[in-house]
């Protein structure tokens, strides 16, 4: 019997197949830039200027930082990389995620740095953490309807 998470990821490497071989759709040429970089309450930001001070081996902590994370994603995917001692919140709403960083009961979310510079200005109580680092960094592109002038409107 096929797993639900078995058929789900096949389910994708057919959409993702099915994309690149399309006659209907394109993607953009030009690039976003992006890196995955912490946010958490701007009160608590210096808190976490180094990866180590998120996730600390210390077992002489007595409470560790909480760290949220949407599930089965990129966000989920880096957690899983590079965060091994810190607590581990999986939380399956993302609309609501930035919420509970806010009412004390996550302290930081590793997600898109476009998510990070968003939600800091739609939500002044929260800010980007480690100025000037980031994890793993990898490009995203605009996945739209085959059409050779509105491609070109978006890639100007």
């Amino acid at each position: 019997m096929i797993s639900k998470q078995t058929n789900l990821i096949s389910q994708w490497a057919i959409f993702q197949n099915n994309l690149t071989n399309n006659k209907f759709v394109s993607f953009q040429s030009v690039m976003l830039p992006v890196a995955k970089r912490p946010t958490a309450r701007c009160d608590d930001k210096d808190k976490y200027k180094r990866i180590r001070q998120i996730d600390m081996p210390n077992v002489k902590v007595k409470v560790k930082v909480k760290v949220i994370v949407n599930l089965r994603g990129t966000n989920q995917k880096l957690i899983n990389k590079y965060i091994k001692f810190a607590h581990i919140i999986a939380y399956n709403d993302n609309n609501k995620i930035f919420d509970k960083i806010n009412e004390g009961k996550a302290d930081v979310m590793i997600t898109d740095s476009i998510e990070v510079k968003l939600q800091s200005k739609l939500n002044p109580t929260l800010c980007p953490t480690m100025q000037g680092k980031t994890f793993d960094k990898y490009e995203k592109y605009y996945l739209m309807h085959r059409d050779s002038i509105w491609k070109d409107y978006v890639n100007a």
